[in-house]
């Protein structure tokens, strides 16, 4: 079964090679390695997808990234997407393959997203006019459900990380 563990360590050479060394040590088999984000405090968030034999619970993970000085499980998590990331090409080219309907495409795309990336949903807001409601346009099987709200004002002028804290 593969898993999606975040983990907090820190940024300087060899920190990772200690993890995956001990990510093998449990039968671990490392699928990707992603950079989330990196802090001026000299530490780097990281998700990496991992595979473990059958019968091998996902907390030997965690059991696993403790034995390495500085790391820090954020979130681990059952994960089922691909790790291909040819596919982040072949995602740009559906959704660009409905480039005169812009509605379309953004449902291409919150479908596809999940697939072709590290994620688990995916949503698309309209914060076009200042002043006005945000409006959800699209949004993946798997992302939240709406509320029905729609807050007014909320600054959002870019895709960013969503931080549960």
């Amino acid at each position: 079964m593969s898993f999606l563990i975040r983990v907090l360590l820190p940024d300087i050479p060899g920190s990772l090679g200690q993890l995956a060394e001990a990510i093998g040590l449990v039968d671990g088999n490392i699928q990707s390695v992603d950079v989330v984000e990196t802090f001026p405090d000299g530490t780097v968030m990281d998700d990496i997808v991992v595979t473990l034999p059958k019968g091998v619970m996902a907390d030997t993970l965690i059991t696993a990234s403790g034995t390495v000085e500085g790391v820090e499980v954020d979130s681990i998590r059952p994960f089922s997407g691909r790790v291909d990331r040819r596919g982040q090409i072949q995602m740009l080219a559906e959704v660009a393959s409905h480039s005169r309907n812009l509605p379309r495409a953004m449902e291409e795309l919150v479908t596809v997203i999940p697939r072709s990336m590290t994620a688990s949903w995916a949503v698309v807001l309209d914060n076009t006019a200042p002043g006005t409601p945000i409006t959800r346009i699209a949004a993946s099987q798997a992302a939240p459900e709406d509320d029905g709200s729609s807050p007014v004002d909320v600054d959002i002028a870019s895709p960013r990380i969503l931080n549960p804290d």
